[in-house]
């Protein structure tokens, strides 16, 4: 069973009429949540069939105002495959979400990210480690690992 289902926890799934509010990663595998009309549900991503053995990147963003972060294009190399990801707010009717990117990296355990800003800055972050989350600052061009 790849997603199996769990019973929702105050803590975990708060859910205010159409629009929902919970943690999206545990150990860099997402979960579903699912909000009937009058049941809620949440279904955890186990990681069988393999899962576990994939990578994964999820890249938080600072040096930028929001407001300059909103449609910047996040691009992924690894061996010469692309993968790309848009920065933006509306992530579902009647909510937003947070301003940052996750990647399935599959096998590859390294990778580059360059990050294209609306303004026309570009940032290229080479040799970025697979499994964790970065903040990285596209005006300085540095990254960190991300702190709670």
């Amino acid at each position: 069973m790849l997603y199996k289902r769990v019973r929702p926890v105050h803590a975990i799934l708060k859910v205010f009429g159409n629009a929902s509010a919970w943690p999206r990663y545990k150990y860099g595998f997402r979960s579903i949540p699912s909000s009937a009309r009058y049941e809620s549900k949440v279904y955890w991503n186990t990681g069988e069939h393999g899962a576990k053995e994939n990578h994964w990147l999820r890249l938080r963003f600072s040096g930028v105002k929001d407001a300059e972060l909103i449609g910047a294009r996040v691009e992924l190399t690894a061996v010469g495959k692309k993968q790309y990801r848009w920065i933006h707010s509306n992530h579902s009717y009647k909510s937003g979400g947070a301003l940052e990117a996750h990647f399935g990296l599959g096998k590859q355990s390294k990778v580059d990210v360059k990050v294209a800003l609306p303004n026309g800055k570009t940032a290229t972050f080479a040799g970025v480690k697979a499994d964790q989350s970065l903040d990285l600052n596209p005006t300085t061009g540095k990254w960190a690992p991300q702190t709670r």
